[in-house]
C-alpha cells in the first residue's frame, strides 16, 4: 500500500495533489465559513467517500469542493442528491 494522493487545508483554502495533477481551491471570496474544521470535515468525507465508491480520482476533488459548498450555504452535511444539484447548478450557469 502507498500513498497516492495528499489533501491539504489552511485556514481558508485546500488543495490535492497527486503524482500527475495539483489543484487548489480558494473559499477566501465565501464571508459564510465560520468554522474551518466542519469545512475540513466536509471536504475529506466526500473525497474518501468518493475514492471509495470508485468515482475517478480527477473527479474526487470537485465532488468534495461542492460537497464543501454545499456544506457552507446549508449549514450542515449535504447529501449526494445536494452535491449532485450544487455541480448541476454550476454547469448550468457556465454554459
Amino acid at each position: 500500500m502507498g500513498v497516492s494522493t495528499c489533501t491539504l487545508f489552511s485556514k481558508k483554502t485546500c488543495g490535492y495533489a497527486t503524482r500527475e495533477d495539483v489543484e487548489i481551491h480558494d473559499f477566501t471570496d465565501d464571508q459564510s465559513m465560520k468554522n474551518p474544521a466542519s469545512v475540513r470535515t466536509a471536504f475529506s468525507t466526500a473525497y474518501a467517500a468518493a475514492a471509495l465508491l470508485g468515482i475517478s480520482q480527477e473527479c474526487q476533488f470537485p465532488l468534495a469542493i461542492a460537497a464543501v459548498e454545499c456544506h457552507i450555504t446549508k449549514k450542515s452535511n449535504p447529501s449526494w442528491v445536494e452535491i449532485d444539484e450544487n455541480i448541476r447548478q454550476k454547469l448550468l450557469k457556465n454554459d
